[in-house]
């Protein structure tokens, strides 16, 4: 009872597996009632569980009300044919009215918070920016690290509702699982499931009724309804049951998506009965037209007439991906993709987790001019410091500045972004007059210039002291930075068809590196978002995101959007580094006869054709020129005969020049 009394109000709980208990009829009779007011379980498990044809009968009348339930495993001993047809039907009917919201959801204008934001750390370089990246994520410290290049991107996710630890985020396996419109439409229907009402009387009738051809129209879609595969799992050791050649003890009852192919057997796993020897039929009966048997090589196709307007659904094929094709007269395209059980279980995990997009930028000088293309309006800042330099009377003055700098670059670009200043090695600086030099430094340099800091008002300093290396003042910080993303992205409430956008720039050119904004804007349009004004601001909060670099500083970098961000920063990086502390293969310099170019790179600014075609492995070398001319890192150096460009970054604060230093081709 009580569990049954829990179901009512649950909205996390997905899969319930209640196999081998002692539940009964009574405590299925507790269960429907639960399930009546359930919209979140997905998979009920009652394998072995005493339940017989009268527990089954008051399972019945609870799917008829619930909408969620897809999947339910019980036992075949003492249940009815008659049974089993009926909550076949249930089911059937919760899971094309899934199908039908999904569709309805990717193609409507409803909006959602997209649970997500952008955290960039900062600072001067060997400040321990890589290492607090590492502590965050739960990763181990170590003491020999190669110093960032350019910057890093990291995914992770932080659990809000359990212990609001950090973790990479994994690459996931199918083309599905990345999709962000399909999750986002999964999250609003979980949002709207509690204010659903039970599908019942005519429009049951209408949609679940003895024609074997039912459809369901979705907006401007319609699905094909395909019979579904009433599946039964055998074990051979169970006695045996009139009409049925095998000998069974269960079975499971579930309508099978016919635009899946996924094997049923991959949601029982421990519902078994626990004999390995098992198989799986496919049940024929006679006289009951709503089950009937299809291969799984079967495709659904036809052609539906309407008001002026003519659709045709199908399968199509892409790799082991399926998805959901429609074509309409009026040029503009319904977004397709494939539903799948398990979006609403990680659309629910979703809602209980924050998705991070971090940045590590480098630390050294030569590449701050970079670093200015990529820092945004939106998202957390991190200011990293040693506080071992800033504890120092000698190196005190110089850590400041640095501090100074950062300071300024992060006002200059959003003044109402959330700034924490995070000091390391803590731990090396012990007595409290150190503490106490740090602490003034800080507040002396904030002043009342700086009203986006965040405080520690945990131990009342303006500064959060951690040490990477015994994982010190580490949960704190993770805490109160995942506090202070999740305020920024709750308020934000994002449209399921810019998701839809996002996918298809990303996933539809996964071999190219940047699309035309002509063409990012066609792809709006073509799924609905059809304002340019609409579009843009898309774009630019997918920027503001670090999930696509669109610069529109000049019309030349707003022609283009670059969707991989990592590509631009590592090729730029191969130009803009620190060629004492990032050094390329020497013996493969000298193989190229390039020796002279690094060298005149790297000591004297300006760079040669020739070694940028080596460095970006003449791959989009005139773009990436562009880029970097457009974006002020690089300029024509019309003074040599050979194509050479000024890369300004790249100067030294001194240059000595000798005699005989200038060149009748302009190189000094």
């Amino acid at each position: 009872m009580h569990l049954a009394n829990a179901l009512t109000s649950n909205k996390t709980l997905v899969i319930l597996n209640l196999a081998n208990t002692l539940v009964g009829d009574e405590g299925a009779k507790y269960l429907a009632s639960g399930l009546k007011l359930n919209q979140a379980l997905v998979r009920l498990s009652l394998n072995d569980s005493k339940v017989t044809n009268i527990g089954a009968r008051h399972l019945i009348e609870g799917l008829k009300v619930n909408r969620s339930l897809t999947k339910l495993f019980l036992g075949l001993k003492q249940i009815g044919i008659e049974e089993m047809r009926e909550c076949q039907k249930t089911l059937e009917r919760n899971k094309m009215a899934k199908q039908k919201r999904f569709l309805d959801t990717l193609n409507s204008d409803e909006k959602a918070p997209w649970n997500r934001s952008r955290v960039m750390f900062v600072g001067h370089g060997k400040a321990g920016k890589t290492a607090t990246v590492r502590s965050l994520l739960g990763q181990p410290f170590t003491e020999e690290w190669d110093s960032t290049i350019g910057a890093t991107l990291l995914e992770s996710k932080q659990n809000v509702i359990e212990d609001g630890n950090w973790s990479k985020v994994k690459q996931p396996k199918t083309k599905q699982q990345m999709r962000y419109s399909a999750r986002h439409a999964a999250l609003i229907m979980i949002n709207a499931s509690s204010k659903l009402k039970p599908v019942k009387g005519k429009l049951f009738a209408r949609l679940f009724g003895n024609n074997r051809s039912s459809r369901i129209r979705v907006r401007k879609t319609s699905i094909s309804f395909v019979e579904p595969i009433l599946k039964i799992n055998c074990n051979k050791n169970g006695p045996p049951v009139e009409g049925i050649d095998s000998q069974r003890d269960d079975f499971m009852i579930s309508f099978q998506d016919p635009y899946s192919r996924e094997d049923v057997n991959s949601y029982q796993g421990s519902e078994s009965s626990g004999n390995s020897d098992e198989s799986e039929v496919q049940l024929e009966i006679e006289n009951i037209p709503d089950v009937v048997k299809i291969e799984a090589e079967e495709e659904s196709c036809e052609s539906i007439k309407g008001e002026q307007e003519e659709y045709r659904i199908g399968i199509q094929e892409n790799g082991n991906d399926s998805t959901i094709v429609t074509a309409q007269n009026s040029g503009q395209h319904d977004i397709k993709q494939k539903f799948y059980e398990r979006l609403l279980v990680e659309a629910r995990h979703d809602s209980e987790t924050l998705n991070l997009s971090l940045w590590d930028f480098g630390g050294q000088e030569v590449f701050y001019s970079m670093h200015q293309l990529f820092l945004t309006k939106t998202g957390v800042y991190v200011l990293v410091f040693d506080v071992r330099e800033v504890s120092n009377e000698d190196r005190r003055q110089n850590a400041l500045q640095y501090l100074s700098f950062w300071l300024n670059s992060v006002r200059l670009h959003s003044s109402k972004s959330p700034l924490l200043l995070v000091g390391t090695c803590i731990n090396d600086v012990q007595d409290c007059e150190s503490l106490m030099a740090v602490e003034n430094s800080i507040v002396s340099l904030i002043g009342d210039n700086f009203a986006q800091v965040v405080m520690n008002s945990e131990e009342d300093l303006s500064f959060f002291p951690i040490d990477n290396k015994v994982g010190r003042g580490i949960g704190k910080l993770r805490s109160v930075l995942g506090a202070e993303a999740r305020k920024e992205s709750s308020s934000r409430q994002v449209p399921v068809r810019w998701l839809a956008l996002l996918d298809e720039m990303i996933f539809n050119n996964e071999k190219d590196h940047y699309i035309e904004l002509a063409d990012a804007k066609a792809i709006g349009t073509r799924i609905g978002i059809k304002q340019s004004t609409e579009q843009e601001a898309a774009l630019s909060l997918f920027h503001e995101f670090g999930l696509i670099c669109h610069l529109t500083m000049t019309e030349t970098l707003k022609n283009v959007v670059i969707i991989h961000p990592q590509w631009l920063l590592d090729s730029l990086s191969k130009v803009i580094r620190d060629s004492t502390l990032h050094k390329f293969n020497q013996n493969e310099i000298e193989r190229f006869g390039l020796t002279e170019d690094v060298q005149r790179t790297y000591e004297k600014a300006v760079v040669s054709r020739d070694f940028l075609e080596y460095i970006w492995e003449k791959d989009q070398v005139d773009f990436l020129i562009d880029v970097m001319k457009h974006t002020m890192l690089m300029s024509d150096w019309n003074f040599s005969n050979d194509r050479c460009y000024l890369v300004p970054s790249l100067l030294k604060d001194d240059i000595e020049l000798g005699k005989g230093d200038i060149r009748d081709d302009g190189i000094w």
